[in-house]
């Protein structure tokens, strides 16, 4: 699911002061934990697993449909769906388990 749908009201405005980004969890948090006035501490990362870049799966075709089907997330949180294959994802470059 389009995660603007969970985030946004009827007219599309985003209804958070803050949305952390999964790929910047550990920052994200911090940044959450500065808000709030508590310390931040270390995430720990349990079931890690190694494999390439995502977009490494993902043939032409499957590229557009996610494209349009999360487009409204890729502008309303600064992502560029034309990016969808990273550079990462060319060289075969293995990466932990991030979108």
């Amino acid at each position: 699911m389009p995660q603007y749908r969970l985030l946004t009201d009827e007219s599309d405005t985003l209804m958070m002061d803050y949305v952390g980004r999964y790929e910047t969890l550990q920052q994200s948090f911090d940044e959450i934990c500065r808000h709030i006035g508590i310390a931040p501490s270390v995430l720990s990362r349990r079931n890690e697993s190694r494999h390439r870049s995502y977009a490494c799966y993902y043939d032409a075709s499957l590229q557009q449909a996610v494209a349009g089907w999360y487009r409204k997330d890729f502008e309303l949180f600064g992502y560029d769906a034309g990016k969808i294959a990273p550079e990462s994802a060319a060289s075969g470059e293995e990466t932990p388990d991030t979108p």
